[in-house]
């Protein structure tokens, strides 16, 4: 038996997403499937993800709900616990929320095995040092607390590619949104301490392909900064991961995706 988990930044939640992530959920039945981006109000996701008979799930709209939201479905087959997440942190000022959490951050323990964390991480922006110094080190403690109870694995728009292989202009996109160095050295010093792994890139040392493609695809195009990282006690069961680069163009981004065994 295995886990088959995807992550999709959607760029907004439409019909055609929503025609091929239905498509999807028939053929591949995947276990878990997290949503970045999804732009639209509870009252409108509920009446999409209503139609998906096999799946139950969980939104976290942002506030305003024209602005980021996540969201996460879930094989009825399937247990889960979902845990409130406060982060004790500063709203980013683009929220009318006092969490920080919302519209980003969704923890769910599966059949009481593994903690699953969806999160869209704050684009830095013209928030770098939100991003640096509130949100990085607010969330490596939410990753911590989830180790602790259990192996945990979490996945989503990340929002930063670590290494120039991740992004197909390393020079050119040095001082882009999520590949400048401090956002780089904060996402190192987390693998660094050995708790936290990613799997793709350790299954594909020397590949370039990229999540983040922009609209227009050019070949060759892009930056990795969607993922799927695991905890060193989760690692032992990865199966396979991969990069959907055919994936629709309604997004600006591709899925993501690992299998696990159980």
């Amino acid at each position: 038996m295995s886990y088959h988990l995807i992550s999709w930044n959607v760029d907004g939640y439409s019909e055609p997403i929503h025609e091929w992530l239905s498509s999807v959920l028939l053929t591949d039945q995947p276990d878990v499937v997290f949503l970045s981006e999804t732009k639209r109000t509870e009252a409108i996701l509920r009446v999409h993800f209503d139609t998906f008979e096999q799946y139950n799930y969980v939104l976290n709209p942002h506030v305003p709900a024209g602005m980021h939201g996540v969201a996460m479905l879930i094989k009825k087959d399937h247990t889960f616990v979902q845990y409130p997440v406060e982060m004790n942190i500063p709203s980013r000022n683009d929220t009318k929320s006092q969490e920080a959490s919302t519209g980003r951050v969704i923890l769910v323990q599966l059949n009481e095995e593994i903690n699953v964390i969806g999160a869209y991480t704050p684009n830095s922006g013209r928030y770098l040092e939100y991003r640096t110094e509130i949100w990085d080190p607010a969330f490596v403690k939410l990753l911590e607390i989830a180790r602790a109870s259990g192996p945990t694995l979490w996945m989503g728009d990340v929002n930063v590619a670590l290494s120039d292989v991740d992004v197909s202009d390393p020079v050119g996109m040095s001082g882009w949104p999520g590949f400048t160095p401090i956002e780089r050295a904060n996402f190192a010093a987390l693998l660094g301490t050995g708790h936290w792994l990613d799997p793709w890139r350790l299954q594909h040392p020397n590949s370039r392909e990229y999540s983040w493609l922009g609209y227009l695809r050019k070949k060759g195009y892009g930056m990795r900064i969607d993922n799927v990282i695991v905890s060193d006690t989760l690692m032992p069961k990865v199966v396979d991961t991969y990069i959907l680069t055919d994936g629709p163009t309604d997004s600006d981004h591709v899925p993501v995706g690992i299998v696990l065994n159980r």
